[in-house]
């Protein structure tokens, strides 16, 4: 009876916010297993490893150039297909749920970043080009696919705002943690939106943990790739345009022909 009231009192429960973010992750690595599948990759074994006590270090081997399409570890294999196959509640450990699924989320761009990298890097140098072009679509693909599982009943006059669709794009994988801003507002109208990204490859904590310079453009074009396909789903007339300003946060800008 004693073991059982300890096991209960060192219970970790999670929230509605928890849900949320870990729904956020599960669809973000989707995304990266949509790569492997559209590119023909057989078997794909990406997995989430709760017992690493360090996601810093797995994101920077992760990112190692070196590496270059061979295999990830088997540690990292076993724990990100726990990800795949379970829910919250099942990989709760006694650390706070926020503070799992922080470093979840560092190890998923880890693995998406990697595996980006692994695709481009394992390709004959004529196919390279045509490889990235082939992320790029994949990625637009997931985000329409996802904007039209979670947003697909949103009201036709809502798909008219920008203000609507900001709302919606708040509320994408790419979010992450549902209470934490991931967009600094620059200028907000009935048809036009314009937003700095505070998520992003390019801001830490990720920038420090997905490797090389270009490692971390080339996820962040695909990022945007997969937010205009999300964007898509919303309203099919909406023009999108990303920009990576020097020294500043990637800026994107939406907006609806009148």
């Amino acid at each position: 009876m004693g073991d059982m009231r300890e096991q209960i009192w060192n219970r970790r429960t999670a929230s509605t916010q928890h849900y949320r973010w870990y729904r956020n992750l599960a669809d973000l690595h989707g995304v990266t297993a949509s790569w492997l599948r559209d590119l023909g990759v057989e078997r794909p074994s990406y997995f989430l490893s709760r017992g690493v006590s360090s996601i810093n270090s797995l994101g920077g081997a992760l990112g190692a150039s070196g590496k270059g399409a061979a295999a990830l570890s088997e540690d990292l294999s076993s724990a990100l297909w726990m990800l795949e196959q379970s829910s919250l509640d099942s990989i709760l450990d006694d650390s706070k749920p926020e503070e799992l699924l922080a470093r979840l989320e560092i190890t998923i761009w880890s693995v998406q970043c990697w595996t980006a990298s692994a695709l481009i890097e394992q390709a004959p140098d004529r196919e390279k080009a045509s490889t990235m072009n082939r992320l790029e679509q994949s990625a637009w693909q997931a985000g329409r696919a996802c904007a039209d599982r979670r947003w697909g009943s949103l009201a036709a006059e809502a798909r008219e705002r920008a203000p609507a669709l900001l709302g919606a794009l708040r509320d994408s994988p790419l979010s992450g943690n549902p209470g934490r801003e991931n967009f600094l507002l620059q200028r907000l109208t009935e048809r036009e939106a314009r937003v700095e990204l505070r998520i992003c490859p390019h801001v830490p904590p990720f920038t420090s943990s997905l490797g090389t310079s270009d490692q971390c453009d080339r996820l962040c074009r695909l990022h945007a790739h997969f937010t205009q396909g999300f964007l898509y789903s919303l309203n099919t007339k909406a023009i999108f345009e990303q920009s990576s300003p020097e020294g500043r946060r990637c800026e994107q800008r939406w907006q609806l022909p009148a």
